[in-house]
């Protein structure tokens, strides 16, 4: 017996969900850790946790929030005239999904590669990874900032909009028109979406 569409939405909502959770549940679990060690005496950040260790709660945040905003709440934050099961937002949560979506990917992806810097550092330069003469403040702040740009560069020119899947991102309005030749007749919002997509 073959599924109807409203069917498969259900299940592909409620797995995304699920393994968002698991994520955030994971991610979770890497900040406690290295965040205990933190309330074990005042003062004891510089002291107890590494600079791989300051990058990771970095990378970790930016799991957690990704797996959050897209797959666990998706759908929920989506305008609820897109007719997607379970949307109840408005255009302004799918501003807010897409900034908060993209902010929270770009940080995890630019923390990936702030550790694999640090590693290559320690291995190649003989960095210590507990040495506290090492500045760890471009290594964890970097991926901050760089995310933050890539985040508020798409609310100009309003391309945040449901993408036609599961939630809000760079898109044009209606979904799909940034591809069409004259993009500027077709989109009501997001005309210049294809550009921003990095």
């Amino acid at each position: 017996m073959a599924m109807n569409y409203a069917e498969e939405n259900i299940y592909v909502l409620i797995f995304m969900r699920l393994f968002g959770l698991v994520s955030m549940i994971a991610s979770g679990f890497i900040i406690r850790d290295i965040t205990r060690k933190l309330y074990s005496r005042p003062g004891a950040f510089l002291k107890k946790v590494s600079l791989t260790q300051s990058i990771l709660i970095v990378l970790s945040i930016g799991d957690f929030g990704g797996a959050f905003f897209v797959q666990f709440i998706s759908s929920w934050m989506v305008p609820f005239h897109s007719q997607l099961l379970g949307s109840v937002g408005s255009q302004q949560s799918c501003v807010a999904q897409g900034f908060l979506s993209t902010f929270f990917y770009s940080l995890s992806g630019l923390s990936n590669a702030s550790l694999a810097v640090a590693y290559c550092l320690i291995v190649r330069l003989g960095w210590k990874d507990k040495d506290k003469s090492k500045n760890r403040l471009p290594f964890v702040l970097t991926p901050f900032l760089i995310s933050l740009v890539l985040a508020i560069a798409p609310l100009f020119g309003s391309n945040y909009n449901y993408n036609g899947g599961y939630s809000c991102y760079i898109s044009g309005y209606p979904a799909g028109c940034e591809f069409d030749p004259n993009p500027q007749e077709t989109c009501t919002r997001g005309a210049q979406a294809r550009n921003m997509l990095l």
